[in-house]
């Protein structure tokens, strides 16, 4: 009896995943397909950091491909907050109550990184970069940028940067919760140090000032981490 008990959770608990996954599934599909249908839309916005210049298209296929790119992480970004509370739903039933009080000012304060993450890159990091680079290259050659390039390194720069955001969001959670010390955050400052100039290097596009940009930004929101904890084991 106890083994069919076991079994019958078993499968209830696959069926109800393969419910969430056909869910999950549907609504990037959605997404995805009507961010493709508005491309023109995107498109026009994402190259408003350039003011006007016009990217070449290098290849028959250039186009269909960056606009199938573009729209794919348009759709799964724009619908994460859809697909999250499906996964939500899965999920929460197997948490404590004191684990699902804390799930909400995490999804909030995950989503709320996410958003100024992409914001921050968009209406500073990039402009700042087209600049700096584009008077680089002046002194090189005359600046003509393909349409899949820019597109590229345009993803890559918000992506990186909402991730940075995310990372400092939960960072500042965990010391808030407790998990991070003022004493071990000093400690790893070092270590940390040399790993977000490896993430740097890892989440822009191959130049240094984006590079440095990036690894900059994250080691600001460690020192803000590390004020952040001492005020609180101040105010504590």
């Amino acid at each position: 009896m106890i083994e069919n008990a076991l079994l019958d959770t078993v499968w209830g608990h696959i069926f109800d995943l393969r419910r969430v996954v056909a869910k999950i599934a549907i609504t990037l599909v959605t997404s995805i397909s009507l961010a493709f249908f508005f491309y023109q839309e995107i498109f026009a916005f994402l190259v408003k950091p350039l003011g006007g210049q016009t990217l070449l298209i290098l290849s028959p296929g250039e186009g269909f491909i960056t606009c199938f790119k573009v729209s794919f992480w348009v759709g799964v970004l724009g619908s994460s907050p859809i697909w999250g509370c499906f996964l939500l739903q899965f999920v929460l039933p197997a948490l404590k109550e004191n684990e699902k009080a804390k799930v909400t000012p995490f999804l909030l304060i995950s989503f709320a990184c996410l958003l100024l993450g992409l914001l921050a890159a968009f209406f500073v990091g990039i402009p700042l970069a087209n600049q700096a680079l584009a008077e680089f290259n002046k002194t090189l050659g005359e600046n003509f940028w393909s349409l899949s390039s820019y597109i590229d390194y345009t993803l890559t720069l918000l992506l990186s940067s909402a991730f940075a955001f995310e990372i400092a969001g939960i960072g500042f959670l965990l010391v808030h919760m407790g998990v991070f010390s003022v004493e071990m955050l000093c400690k790893r400052r070092r270590e940390v140090v040399v790993v977000t100039f490896i993430l740097g290097a890892v989440l822009t596009p191959p130049d240094v000032f984006t590079q440095g940009v990036l690894a900059g930004v994250l080691l600001i929101f460690y020192e803000l981490a590390i004020l952040y904890a001492k005020w609180k084991g101040r105010s504590g």
